[in-house]
């Protein structure tokens, strides 16, 4: 069934840096196992034979799924193509955005980032996007101009109604946040949390327990809906504050 999606505002077509850089894996593995199984056969064996036709078909794979890959952004919701699956999914039908930027360091410099960005919508449905479209950080901003006051809205909302929100390895509910530790989870109660803050990649909370500050980390490509979870803390805080304050007085 096709959904109203709306006037396509912007499309991404497939990453052609990708597709070029794994065409010519392709070819070069090819070459490669072509010359040491006609050529040159004394110079290996089966073992290097089936490696690069392994190396060969890998890159293959990638090639073809980078150049099968597009999204388009509408007005009312975003549909993409990919290899294996292709969809639509409108605004207001997505539950949570996992969103994970990864850069690869190599003698000081930075040859790749990787963009990973994942949708689920109510019905369980999956959009898994990033490197395979060109742009990928521009689609990446555009996804949460779009989604992050919604994903706010409906926080505030069903953490009002009492419910707790799994989000990734966060859980959160109007009294208590768990966290993950090195050797489990952490319960927090909401009224401890002082500080929330999103730093190379990383989700911190500092709670102050038992007079001490204590501080929990989880990977931001961990947690769902992590932009809208620290405006909905950092927000909690800010209305918590006049209240201290009076107290105080």
């Amino acid at each position: 069934m096709q959904k109203l999606l709306g006037s396509p505002i912007k499309t991404f077509a497939f990453n052609r840096l990708w597709a070029t850089f794994f065409a010519l894996g392709t070819v070069m593995f090819g070459v490669v196992d072509f010359m040491i199984t006609f050529h040159y056969p004394e110079e290996g064996d089966w073992f290097y034979t089936v490696f690069m036709g392994a190396l060969m078909l890998v890159a293959a794979f990638l090639t073809v799924r980078t150049i099968s890959s597009s999204v388009t952004i509408h007005e009312n919701g975003l549909s993409w193509r990919g290899l294996r699956n292709s969809g639509e999914m409108t605004w207001d039908e997505i539950e949570t955005f996992r969103y994970s930027v990864v850069k690869t360091y190599h003698q000081g410099i930075i040859p790749t980032t990787e963009y990973k960005y994942i949708l689920v919508d109510a019905a369980g449905q999956k959009a898994q996007l990033g490197n395979t479209v060109q742009n990928p950080r521009e689609l990446g901003d555009l996804l949460w101009k779009q989604l992050h006051a919604r994903l706010l809205k409906k926080m505030t909302e069903r953490l009002k109604a009492g419910q707790t929100l799994k989000l990734g390895k966060v859980s959160i509910s109007a009294q208590t946040m768990e966290m993950p530790t090195l050797f489990g989870r952490a319960t927090i109660r909401l009224q401890d949390i002082v500080g929330v803050a999103l730093e190379k990649g990383q989700f911190m909370v500092t709670a102050t327990e038992d007079g001490k500050k204590k501080h929990y980390v989880a990977m931001v490509g961990e947690v769902d809906n992590v932009f809208p979870l620290g405006a909905w803390i950092t927000e909690t805080l800010q209305a918590r504050a006049p209240l201290a304050m009076a107290a105080r007085a």
